[in-house]
């Protein structure tokens, strides 16, 4: 697998390779159907972004962990996704949720995250872990009706 002189795995072709074989996702599933694909996990990869998921449009969970990841791209396509465990990342702001209006669980745990923002829209949001992060104040809340678990345990200031 191509990597760059960091280690991270370097193209699309090779992160899409990897995933499906970490996931045990044959090629012909995701030549002929990859929409019956629910569940993906990224993890003990070197992926620094979030790439080669947009023809799995059926995901209803995706887990990503300890990558060296700085930002939420990669995920329009998804809109199906009800959970999402984004964590020990570089991310330091939630963004790129705009399409995911079915989220009910949302994880962003032991990331860099400053402020809570752009998860207004997330009406079925139930589910919201933030803790170990360095956010900043805690606003922007108000408008998520049905959530009921909330987490910002060991939140940093900075």
């Amino acid at each position: 697998m191509p990597v760059t002189a960091s280690g991270r795995i370097k193209d699309a072709n090779q992160a899409l390779k990897g995933l499906l074989e970490a996931n045990g996702i044959l090629e012909k599933v995701y030549n002929e159907d990859p929409t019956t694909v629910k569940t993906i996990e990224m993890f003990l990869f070197n992926f620094s972004k979030i790439q080669s998921l947009d023809a799995f449009t059926g995901l209803t969970s995706l887990f990503i962990c300890q990558q060296a990841i700085p930002e939420i791209e990669g995920l329009d396509m998804l809109v199906h996704l009800e959970a999402i465990w984004l964590v020990e990342t570089n991310i330091s702001k939630i963004k790129g949720l705009d399409n995911l209006v079915k989220l009910k669980k949302l994880y962003l745990y032991s990331n860099r995250i400053k402020k809570i923002e752009n998860i207004a829209h997330l009406w079925e949001l139930h589910t919201l872990w933030l803790m170990d992060n360095e956010i900043e104040e805690i606003a922007g809340l108000d408008r998520l009706h049905q959530l009921t678990h909330l987490n910002l345990a060991q939140v940093q200031k900075t």
